[in-house]
């Protein structure tokens, strides 16, 4: 009994320190790679700025973004017998590029590491769970969302694969997938951005400001404005706490709560909220990039709300400029852009030339978003108030219905455009002289507007005028 005993704990002896000498092992492989990874990008330049020489060392005046350029086609040639090497400064280079605003290099440059990454065998680490999490970032720019779905789904396998599963990298995960179902099912993205939250507070994690903040936008998106507001003031605390007033973080926190307020009706300090974070983004990030122009886009909605049209209108134009001479024409932020000049254009009675506009919004989402998506549904309400304005009442029921059915069931009956996609459809019927299918519609529409929050003032008196020029009363629907 003694022998067999001894032989248990020698044998127990043996398998903790084998698998100490796997952990060292790994732990070792890991510091190589990120020192040689630290050494191949020291050696291609040392500039931070992305507009200052590159390697000012050997005379090549090239920026940062030539520089990396460069370093990708370096990797490719020199780093053919060391995948795991290439795979990892590919990562790099991809996610410097991202943060760069150089989205179709960066998309190139991280499906290339994806790929080194499959054909090694190497689809359980968390370096490729948080390339396809790259990938599918950089592919939802790109409004191919199917694709990134899958994407995501995948790298939720491969978090849940590894034991103990790290909460941390799973909520991170939920987090991305609910900033693309965003644009498809905004309930459904509350849901999954919810779950994200719930695995991230018992972290601890720093990560945890721009997750609320994600679920505060999702919150808004889907009409929860109260939770929203809450949510956002949560986020916004605890990015000046932990990065200070003047970061791109926090910048970012006090723009989502911008919106809210925005939302809510608090335009004076949605407003303050807005300009500060434009100002922080212009200082920090340039005109030019991403997240400057949504953030000036988002102001100029405001302003639109505010009856400031004229005002919003200038700000469209600048945007949609740089905003096709960055994505082309063919991209759903290009065709956001023709959409708010053409509310902004058609708040001042030029509806012909508001009408084009429209029109060629709807006609790039629908090239580019999935099929049935809501979004299509907001240049198609743009079309049918301009044509009940030309008198085109058929014109304007047939386009108010379809947009009515591209929202049902994707967002809250309370949400704006539902209420207005029905008080315009209620219009059109009006002026067909179908009183009774009129009366159903603005009444519920009217009905609905009492209990939503946040619809702007013109939508809410272009409901009630239309109910009562029919002499309608305001039952609440049975």
């Amino acid at each position: 009994m003694v022998l067999v005993a001894a032989s248990l704990f020698i044998g127990m002896l043996v398998r903790h320190n084998q698998r100490l000498e796997r952990e060292r092992d790994i732990a070792t492989a890991a510091s190589q790679l990120a020192q040689q990874t630290q050494a191949f990008l020291v050696d291609l330049f040392e500039s931070a700025d992305p507009l200052a020489p590159a390697d000012p060392e050997r005379g090549r005046n090239i920026t940062v973004v030539e520089a990396l350029r460069i370093g990708t086609a370096r990797v490719r040639e020199e780093l053919r017998s060391e995948p795991a090497l290439q795979a990892e400064l590919l990562s790099t280079i991809g996610a410097v590029l991202t943060k760069l605003d150089q989205t179709d290099s960066a998309y190139a440059v991280v499906g290339e590491a994806v790929a080194v990454r499959l054909r090694t065998g190497d689809t359980l680490s968390t370096a490729f769970a948080d390339d396809l999490g790259e990938l599918a970032y950089l592919q939802g720019s790109a409004t191919v969302y199917d694709s990134s779905r899958q994407l995501l789904v995948r790298r939720l396998r491969v978090e849940r694969a590894r034991t103990p599963v790290d909460p941390e990298r799973e909520g991170r995960t939920f987090m991305a997938l609910a900033m693309l179902e965003r644009e498809v099912d905004p309930v459904g993205a509350v849901a999954l951005a919810e779950q994200g939250v719930a695995l991230f507070r018992p972290t601890g994690s720093k990560q945890m400001g721009e997750a609320l903040r994600l679920l505060a936008d999702d919150y808004r998106t889907a009409s929860r404005l109260e939770e929203a507001e809450v949510t956002a003031r949560e986020a916004l605390a605890i990015f000046e706490r932990q990065d200070g007033p003047e970061t791109v973080g926090t910048a970012m926190a006090a723009h989502t709560l911008g919106q809210v307020l925005g939302g809510r009706g608090h335009v004076a300090p949605a407003v303050e909220l807005m300009r500060r974070a434009v100002a922080i983004f212009d200082q920090r990030l340039g005109a030019e990039h991403a997240f400057t122009m949504a953030v000036r886009n988002n102001l100029a909605v405001l302003m639109t709300a505010a009856g400031l049209h004229a005002e919003s209108e200038g700000i469209y134009r600048d945007l949609l400029v740089a905003k096709l001479d960055k994505y082309g024409a063919d991209n759903s932020l290009v065709a956001g852009a023709y959409q708010n000049l053409a509310v902004a254009v058609a708040a001042q009675g030029r509806y012909r030339q508001a009408d084009s506009l429209a029109r060629e919004a709807e006609r790039i989402y629908r090239r580019v978003m999935p099929t049935g998506s809501y979004i299509i549904a907001f240049p198609m309400l743009t079309r049918a108030e301009i044509l009940l304005q030309g008198g085109d009442a058929e014109g304007a029921r047939r386009v108010a219905a379809g947009a009515a059915d591209l929202l049902r069931g994707k967002v809250p009956v309370l949400h704006p455009a539902a209420i207005m996609a029905d008080c315009r459809l209620g219009r059109a019927q009006a002026q067909l002289g179908d009183l009774p299918a009129a009366r159903a519609l603005l009444d519920s529409a009217v009905w609905r507007l009492d209990r939503a929050e946040g619809v702007r003032e013109a939508y809410q008196t272009e409901c009630r005028e239309a109910q009562l020029a029919l002499g309608l009363a305001t039952p609440a629907p049975r």
